[in-house]
């Protein structure tokens, strides 16, 4: 639902399922974590930072879980867990869309390093898994646009190597 109203630019509804539900699937999360259930616990994170993305609630000084920087970040630290423990299962990752959300959420903040690194790991890791589309959707668009000079030099490199390897000019 938050995808279908965040798409087509419904914030009022998105500000409605905020003020209603937030808390709700707050402590829907914190029973998942009590229960050591990281599946559980990333659908929670991944819903929440899905949902302060459309919303643009990039950080939030005085209750960081409040924004998308805090939620989508522990989506990714949460599967990253879950694949180390159950090594066997489905892999939990983020999404695409995911990716450039939190991606373009480090921009919006000025954490312009985060934001490269980021897409350049999550490309990196789909090209080493064969998946060179997937590769190219992470590092699409003009994201890159933003990115001032001040980015730290190796970055830039492995960007740049990144983009040539998807057949992307950045």
């Amino acid at each position: 639902m938050t995808q279908i109203y965040g798409n087509t630019n419904r914030r009022d509804r998105l500000e409605q399922i905020d003020n209603r539900y937030s808390r709700q699937m707050f402590d829907a999360k914190m029973m998942a974590i009590g229960r050591h259930d990281k599946r559980k616990e990333y659908d929670f994170h991944l819903a929440l930072g899905t949902m302060y993305s459309y919303l643009e609630k990039w950080q939030d000084p005085r209750w960081s879980p409040g924004s998308a920087i805090y939620q989508l970040e522990n989506a990714r630290r949460v599967a990253d867990e879950y694949n180390k423990e159950h090594p066997a299962s489905e892999h939990l990752q983020l999404p695409t869309q995911s990716v450039r959300q939190l991606s373009d959420a480090y921009v919006k903040t000025g954490q312009f390093d985060k934001a490269v690194q980021l897409r350049v790991d999550v490309a990196e890791k789909a090209l080493n898994a064969g998946d060179k589309e997937g590769a190219k959707e992470v590092m699409g668009g003009k994201w890159d646009a933003a990115i001032p000079n001040t980015v730290d030099p190796g970055l830039k490199k492995r960007l740049l190597d990144v983009s040539k390897r998807v057949d992307r000019k950045p």
